[in-house]
């Protein structure tokens, strides 16, 4: 399973989808949200940031071949595509 990041909108290239059936989950995380800014990296359990542990979990399952970060081109999703760099 790898990680694909999908920042603003798609841009209608098929990559890695071959003759056979891709399943894919897509992880949607932004920073700007206006009642709590910055909830995707706010530590919530054993020190681990939310978008830690919904892609721990999602890593976990083996129902999908691939998983997407969807996040928007604003500059303060940055740390967000850092996270799932690593």
């Amino acid at each position: 399973m790898w990680f694909k990041l999908c920042r603003g909108f798609y841009d209608g290239k098929r990559e890695g989808i071959g003759e056979k059936s891709t399943v894919a989950g897509v992880i949607q995380a932004r920073m700007g949200s206006s009642r709590l800014p910055g909830k995707s990296l706010a530590r919530v359990c054993m020190n681990f940031s939310l978008l830690e542990l919904v892609m721990l979990r999602v890593v976990k399952t083996e129902m999908m071949d691939m998983v997407i970060l969807a996040t928007s081109k604003e500059r303060d999703c940055d740390p967000l595509v850092e996270l799932a760099n690593r």
